[in-house]
């Protein structure tokens, strides 16, 4: 579970940029209902309220269910919690806690059929969260920290840099640091710190540069993003070239 979460973190990196000085999703001129991938040959279906929030994310790569992701809220539009089935993580519940005053999220525990429990707390800073920390239940509910991930922002609000570390043997050993970039352009599946939130559970092709303010360039495993905008300057179309070996290239479609 853990390598598996670390990979999902690392892949699902620019989901985390928040929108400056919002803990809500910002509303876009047009919300994206369908993403298209080529490379594995899959689709993505986005539902929404009736106030433009994201409410489920159903992903299928060819007869797979990838996700079937279920989101709640409460009556001012603040993630409370999810349930999803899918085949990445499996079968699981999670809760959210949040500050009712600032909206600011606390913590999110996600339990498993088996009875084992994950926790992230969320530390803020100029309502930008900047660090998630996460725990795993040792038993009888007491935790100890499994992960931490360090967050930096641009003059925008995207995330421009984090460093990913693991717990082992009482202290915590830097695994990587990552630096990305971003265009000028809007991203229309802007989620402000619900990215955050929902960065190891969101489809890869949504949280792969898709949630901060402005569209995602390069970083990480990817080498380039290339985009086509349509007459509105929303990305109609992407190309994401991966830094692996073969060289991998995959194409996506945006539908709205």
């Amino acid at each position: 579970m853990e390598l598996k979460s670390l990979a999902i973190i690392a892949c699902s990196l620019v989901a985390l940029s928040c929108k400056k000085n919002s803990t809500n999703a910002p509303t876009a001129a047009a919300l994206v209902r369908e993403i298209q991938v080529s490379t594995p040959d899959s689709l993505i279906v986005l539902t929404y309220d009736s106030n433009s929030k994201l409410i489920g994310a159903h992903y299928n790569r060819g007869s797979i269910v990838m996700n079937n992701l279920l989101l709640t809220r409460n009556s001012d539009g603040i993630i409370t919690g999810w349930q999803d089935d899918g085949y990445v993580l499996g079968d699981y519940t999670e809760q959210v806690y949040s500050d009712p005053i600032t909206h600011h999220y606390i913590s999110a525990i996600r339990t498993f059929p088996g009875g084992a429990l994950y926790k992230d707390e969320f530390t803020y800073t100029n309502n930008n969260i900047t660090q998630v920390l996460n725990y795993y239940d040792i038993g009888s509910g007491t935790y100890t920290y499994n992960q931490k991930t360090l967050f930096s922002y641009d003059a925008n609000g995207n995330i421009s840099g984090a460093q990913f570390s693991l717990f082992r043997s009482g202290a915590w050993s830097p695994l990587y640091t990552s630096v990305y970039t971003y265009d000028n352009m809007v991203n229309p599946l802007q989620m402000g710190d619900e990215g955050v939130l929902l960065m190891s559970v969101l489809p890869y092709e949504i949280a792969f540069g898709r949630t901060g303010p402005n569209n995602f360039t390069s970083g990480g495993v990817v080498t380039t993003n290339s985009y086509t905008y349509d007459s509105n300057n929303e990305p109609a179309a992407l190309t994401i070239t991966y830094d692996s070996s073969p060289i991998q290239i995959t194409s996506v479609t945006f539908l709205y």
